[in-house]
């Protein structure tokens, strides 16, 4: 897995989440993302290569079990295309920033995705 977070010099965010490689599986979720509380201001979820339709699980929590504990946001993103959502006013996560990739959007859903999905995630 390749997590890295980078500073950013924006009014919005501060840092930039970004996985390489986000294959959601349920024992590979990335867990305490930032390390710290905060806000999301932008989602961005690279399925261009992508050979199903995926769904970015974020959790406000340290340390969630895909197909268990329920997703506080989540997004879909179709076959083939890069999705992006700003979101201005931020979402905010009082615990922790927690994600997974998967192909169902429901609670129970834990199916990797069989290509990579690049995940972005613009935080405060």
């Amino acid at each position: 897995m390749a997590l890295s977070v980078t500073p950013q010099a924006s009014p919005l965010g501060a840092n930039l989440v970004q996985d390489d490689n986000n294959a959601g599986t349920t024992s590979t979720p990335v867990l305490n993302a930032t390390g710290t509380t905060g806000s999301i201001y932008m989602v961005d979820i690279d399925n261009e290569a992508g050979a199903a339709q995926v769904y970015l699980k974020i959790y406000d929590d340290a340390a969630p079990t895909v197909g268990v504990t329920a997703a506080d946001w989540v997004f879909r993103c179709e076959i083939g295309i890069r999705r992006s959502c700003v979101i201005p006013e931020g979402y905010d996560f009082a615990n922790a920033l927690s994600f997974a990739t998967v192909l169902e959007a429901d609670q129970t859903g834990t199916t990797s995705s069989p290509t990579d999905v690049i995940i972005r995630i613009v935080t405060s």
